[in-house]
């Protein structure tokens, strides 16, 4: 499937995945991985994705390929397996491990680094084990970066022409903060995307002092 330009392959699979969850599936696609106003194939995969695992469901993801806006010629492959779900209820244990995860496409291999390394500095006082970090340095049809800081929430910053690899990664760590001093056991994206599997499977959880049961 190609969604085309630099539209957003994570969304698609957002939708897809309701479907595959009950039946199971195959689907290859092409477009952005990493675009403004959508969640990134990292998030789909670390937050999203490792809460309905948890929940009994079989998601492998492959990316082949980042896509930047405006070229995109991102390439995603994603193979969902028919299993039994459980309720879908988020783990609210603050002790996840942390991963940085910084990315970029036909950019010098530091920019990658630098990311990383300013994401670092900004996480490193919380309590528990270092961040791990995750670099991803490729080339394809489209140009960009992006970071990401996951832990049981996600923080997401996007590069751009003129904005430092440092002030990228700071603002990732800074997105990922502001998410775990947030009461709840999702973070404000999360709380959108779950709704639907929570509507099939049933379970709950918890956002900003709203309980959403199911």
């Amino acid at each position: 499937m190609a969604v085309g330009t630099a539209g957003s392959i994570p969304l698609v699979i957002q939708a897809w995945l309701s479907v595959a969850l009950c039946a199971g599936g195959i689907l290859h696609i092409t477009g952005g991985t990493e675009v403004m106003r959508s969640p990134t194939i990292d998030y789909l995969d670390h937050v999203l994705g490792s809460v309905l695992r948890s929940s009994g469901a079989k998601i492998d993801l492959e990316i082949l390929r980042r896509g930047y806006f405006p070229e995109g010629g991102g390439e995603v492959t994603v193979r969902v397996e028919h299993r039994k779900m459980l309720p879908v209820v988020p783990d609210d244990d603050k002790d996840h491990p942390c991963c940085i995860i910084s990315c970029s496409s036909n950019l010098p291999d530091h920019v990658t680094q630098r990311q990383a390394s300013a994401a670092d500095v900004c996480l490193s006082p919380m309590p528990g084990e270092p961040c791990t970090i995750s670099l991803d340095h490729r080339t394809g049809p489209s140009t960009g970066s992006s970071a990401r800081s996951v832990r049981e929430q996600g923080g997401i910053a996007l590069g751009k022409r003129g904005l430092p690899a440092e002030e990228v990664g700071r603002r990732a760590a800074d997105a990922l903060l502001a998410e775990i001093k947030n009461p709840g056991t999702v973070d404000v994206y999360l709380s959108d995307q779950l709704l639907v599997p929570l509507a099939l499977f049933g379970g709950s959880f918890f956002h900003k002092h709203v309980d959403i049961p199911c």
